[in-house]
């Protein structure tokens, strides 16, 4: 175009003329529709279509056509003040942006004829989906109506088809893409034999009646819905619920029985409201369950809204936390308000469901209404630190889907609000009381006999069947060898290697039993650093794995210490760890006795270490030293009693918080067992 001369502030320039469509739109879509347009107009003004822009908001008219320095617009965009300059979200316009808005104004801010306003819904993602009329096709083409398509496109692009497939390689692509196994060579030949027009059909049908089917294609929604199994510590699920498998199974088995996509919808978002008393269908209601994060529920409820908006909505609304939606039409209020749908959310197991048949692990992981009537905080900015006590929350979609409709509350019978009402779920309740119960009175029993002993001055003694014995005398084939220089030489094992950081050892052929007790006895002659000897139960295979417990001769921290052992790498535990006066060539006894998870650990008879281990029953042992040359003389693993008392989790550090190697008074250990011994008492009170 040519250039346009204008006057303005009694001085004429020269300026280019400008595309409104190719030039001036973009800018105004990109930058200024989300507060500016169709679904919210900040100050009543919109800036979708020139005739909007000139008729203005509350303060007037955007712009004034060939008047730059009258025009709100630039004085908005231009604006030196931070707060006050726009766009007030993301980055300011470019220079040559905002000379483009500039030279349009100034030459008659000139638009188009008949323009229409921006519709955000008339987007291809928000509208809804329509059967299309299937074109007609000649010949093979004609036998589907999706090849009708196809065809179609081949004559639009004057593509040449390729020829059809070979019967065999038809089969094969079928059986992959149905059922994701290719065909057996009995099949193949069955299907090559059958010379019926149905013969493909027929294979068709047969496989969508396979249960391979729901296998298949439940992989593709599993990977849509975020099914994984849970994860978490020491056996707890910090993140999901356990048996999540259920959600699985039930993805599969609803392909199978060729359920609507609505209807699996509506069971994964509200089977708890719908189906109470189902526990099949209940456990849709995983796709939500998976979400739970015991860490933090701001975190868990996030998770929820994201990945519901993203597999049901094909939405990304994680960025309307924080503020509107940099593209999407979501505002930073409706991602609150969708929020709020899934508030009152909670996750619980429903034992005795009786589903499925010969699970060991029944429990069905489903989410229930736990806090009624929840509301959802609006977070300035997204921090949850800072939460506006002003503005009140309803739960809402975006508008961009639909009208809302407010929720009505659904009056569920009682039997399906409160679990523990109906009998499987009762009977299971009080069966797991009892064996509460029955254990705590096993454990006051274990603890007055604790203090029986303590009265008179001793220790508890595991005489349980020898399980391994070895005085060191001479090689054994109880013992797989490692690495180190390993003697069986003076009638004692003795290991002289003392150079890397690598541990020496050598490994029981055979795992220990589930309880035991394992009495050693060693001295650390030499070496340097850490001066360490001790074991280590394998949780994994090789010696890449496991729990460690030893003693230390090392001159800064001597003592009882404990390591997790994870790819190879030792990581102490520093909340075990026991200072004692370790001394190098001097022989300690080292003893744990273990029931279950919970670990005993005594050094040279006295009780040092209360805990519960992560796996280390039923394991096999690693025998080990590092920087030391060792020398063992005794060991002796023996199955442990059910009468054996001991000690429970975390006692030492409630009740002895003092470290020894001499043996404690009387006194202190009558108090140590008391003081157990109340602690079962009210457990058993308590249960």
């Amino acid at each position: 175009m040519k250039p346009t001369f204008i006057a303005l502030f009694g001085f004429t320039f020269g300026v280019q003329g400008v595309d409104y469509i190719r030039e001036v739109k973009p800018i105004l879509r990109d930058h200024c529709l989300r507060c500016h347009g169709p679904l919210k107009a900040k100050a009543k003004l919109r800036l979708d279509t020139l005739t909007f822009a000139l008729k203005g908001g509350k303060d007037g008219p955007a712009l004034v056509a060939g008047n730059v320095g009258k025009s709100l617009l630039v004085q908005k965009i231009t604006a030196e003040k931070e707060e006050e300059r726009m766009p007030n979200e993301g980055k300011p316009l470019s220079e040559k942006q905002i000379e483009i808005l500039k030279n349009w104004i100034a030459t008659g801010a000139k638009g188009v004829a008949d323009e229409k306003a921006y519709d955000p819904g008339e987007h291809w993602a928000f509208q809804a989906l329509k059967r299309p009329a299937a074109p007609k096709a000649d010949g093979e083409w004609e036998s589907n109506p999706i090849d009708g398509f196809v065809a179609r496109k081949h004559s639009t692009a004057k593509v040449k088809p390729r020829p059809v497939a070979p019967r065999h390689v038809l089969l094969r692509r079928v059986y992959l893409d149905l059922i994701g196994l290719p065909p057996t060579r009995e099949e193949l030949q069955a299907f090559l034999s059958d010379k019926s027009p149905t013969a493909y059909s027929k294979v068709v049908d047969r496989l969508l009646a396979s249960p391979h089917y729901g296998e298949r294609w439940g992989r593709h929604w599993m990977d849509v819905w975020r099914y994984s199994d849970w994860y978490g510590f020491q056996g707890t699920a910090r993140f999901s619920q356990k048996n999540m498998w259920h959600f699985r199974d039930w993805i599969v088995e609803s392909l199978n029985a060729d359920k609507g996509y609505g209807q699996m919808i509506t069971e994964m978002l509200a089977a708890d409201e719908l189906l109470p008393f189902d526990a099949a269908n209940l456990r849709a209601t995983g796709f939500l369950a998976r979400n739970r994060n015991t860490d933090s529920r701001e975190q868990w409820i996030r998770d929820t809204v994201e990945h519901t908006s993203k597999s049901l909505l094909g939405l990304t609304m994680g960025c309307a936390q924080c503020h509107d939606h940099p593209y999407d039409p979501v505002w930073h209020e409706e991602y609150y308000r969708f929020r709020n749908i899934f508030e009152p959310v909670g996750v619980n197991i429903d034992n005795a469901q009786g589903w499925p048949k010969g699970s060991k692990t029944r429990g069905v992981p489903r989410i229930f209404d736990q806090k009624a009537g929840a509301k959802t905080k609006f977070y300035i900015n997204g921090n949850d630190k800072t939460p506006d006590a002003n503005r009140t929350i309803t739960p809402d979609v975006p508008q961009i889907f639909s009208a809302w409709m407010p929720p009505e509350s659904v009056n569920l019978p009682p039997l399906g609000r409160i679990p523990l009402l109906r009998k499987p779920v009762r009977d299971q309740t009080l069966k797991n009381l009892q064996n509460n119960i029955k254990r705590a009175q096993q454990a006051t029993a274990a603890a007055e006999r604790w203090r029986e002993l303590a009265v008179k001055g001793e220790a508890p003694d595991p005489k349980g069947g020898v399980a391994l014995e070895d005085d060191f005398k001479k090689a054994s084939a109880k013992w797989q060898m490692g690495p180190g220089e390993w003697s069986f030489e003076g009638e004692r094992l003795t290991q002289f290697d003392i150079q890397g950081s690598a541990g020496k050892w050598l490994k029981t052929v055979r795992n220990l039993p589930e309880n035991f007790s394992l009495a050693a006895r060693f001295k650390i002659i030499s070496g340097e650093k850490e001066l360490a000897a001790g074991f280590t139960f394998e949780t994994v295979e090789g010696a890449g794995g496991g729990e460690g417990i030893y003693l230390s001769a090392s001159e800064e921290t001597p003592g009882l210490r404990f390591i997790l052992e994870i790819g190879g790498e030792r990581h102490p535990r520093a909340d075990l760890r026991r200072a004692l006066p370790i001394k190098i060539g001097v022989e300690h006894e080292l003893r744990f006795d273990v029931r279950g998870k919970l670990v005993n650990v005594y050094v040279n008879g006295v009780l040092q270490q209360t805990y519960n281990g992560h796996d280390i029953a039923g394991r096999q042992l690693r025998l080990w030293s590092l920087n030391a040359k060792v020398e063992f003389t005794y060991l002796r693993v023996v199955a442990l009693p059910s009468v054996m008392p001991m000690a429970p989790m975390d006692s030492v550090k409630n009740y002895l918080p003092i470290a020894t190697l001499a043996k404690p008074a009387t006194a202190q250990q009558t108090a140590f067992a008391d003081a157990i011994l109340g602690q079962a008492k009210l457990n058993v009170e308590l249960e």
